[in-house]
């Protein structure tokens, strides 16, 4: 396999990590102050527009970008010498449109 095949494995990894990351942190069963579950769609929302920030694009490294916050998962696209590759983890077709 080449460097750039090897690279390209590497940051393809470490993009699911990332991923896998954020859909845990994104997605526990916490409580409200009142001890009710959040379970809303909205109220999920909001957890993770606290604990994520603003929606953002960001570059993590020379070939892979990272839309965040945008959903309630990310979408990576990652560049490679044959073309793009789009991981698209949204919520639906109209939330990944964003």
């Amino acid at each position: 396999m080449s460097y750039a095949g090897k690279q390209v494995k590497v940051t393809f990894c470490s993009v699911v990590v990332a991923l896998l990351f954020m859909s845990v942190a994104c997605s526990r069963s916490d409580s409200d102050k009142n001890g009710e579950p959040l379970l809303s769609p909205a109220v999920l929302q909001k957890q993770c527009r606290e604990i994520i920030g603003e929606p953002r694009v960001e570059k993590i490294s020379p070939h892979v970008w990272l839309a965040i916050g945008y959903d309630l998962a990310s979408t990576v696209l990652i560049n490679t010498p044959v073309g793009n590759v789009i991981v698209d983890t949204g919520m639906s077709p109209a939330r990944a449109r964003l």
